[in-house]
């Protein structure tokens, strides 16, 4: 059983009626890759600094404070790099994780509840789904939003986007009962 299949996704989630989480807010935000890159970069800073405190404390001359300053950016620098490395197999389940929740996989005409920039809380209905990297599951949502919205904010990731309706459930509302018409 395929549970990315868009029958599966509705009866996971069920009723849409309810109204988005902080937690759905926080991730759409990306805060957690935010937090654990700059807990990764801060990290390496401060050991690097511990491990020239002395220099720090009491510096000789002036180049001892440049050697130190050059010493705290290349640590925190090495601190981003491990962090990109050491959180893509922690974060990225997560991300995924999420976007199933949030309905992926989206459709186009799927209704959604955009979560994040200008736009936020806003339904729209989705125009284009696409692919920047098929082989990470990176999917990206095209979506109207009319005469408001500029190039810059059509596009979103599947963790910006909440469904509220797919498009095969309203086309299915739109249809007339026809199990009615015989009786």
């Amino acid at each position: 059983m395929d549970v990315r299949s868009a029958g599966c996704v509705d009866q996971l989630l069920g009723s849409r009626d309810m109204k988005p989480s902080r937690l759905h807010y926080f991730v759409a935000g990306d805060w957690p890759s935010k937090i654990w890159t700059t807990v990764f970069s801060v990290g390496f800073a401060c050991f690097a600094a511990s491990s020239c405190w002395q220099l720090l404390i009491l510096p000789t001359r002036w180049t001892d404070l440049l050697f130190v300053f050059g010493y705290l950016v290349i640590f925190a620098l090495l601190g981003y790099l491990v962090s990109i490395l050491v959180g893509w197999p922690i974060l990225g389940p997560m991300y995924y994780d999420r976007s199933v929740k949030n309905g992926e996989p989206f459709q186009t005409g799927d209704t959604v509840q955009v979560l994040v920039g200008p736009h936020r809380d806003r339904i729209v209905r989705v125009v284009k789904v696409f692919d920047i990297a098929a082989w990470a599951g990176a999917h990206r949502i095209e979506v109207d939003l009319g005469a408001d919205g500029n190039q810059d904010d059509i596009v979103f990731r599947a963790t910006q986007v909440l469904r509220v309706e797919s498009a095969q459930h309203a086309e299915a509302s739109k249809e007339p009962n026809e199990s009615m018409d015989g009786v």
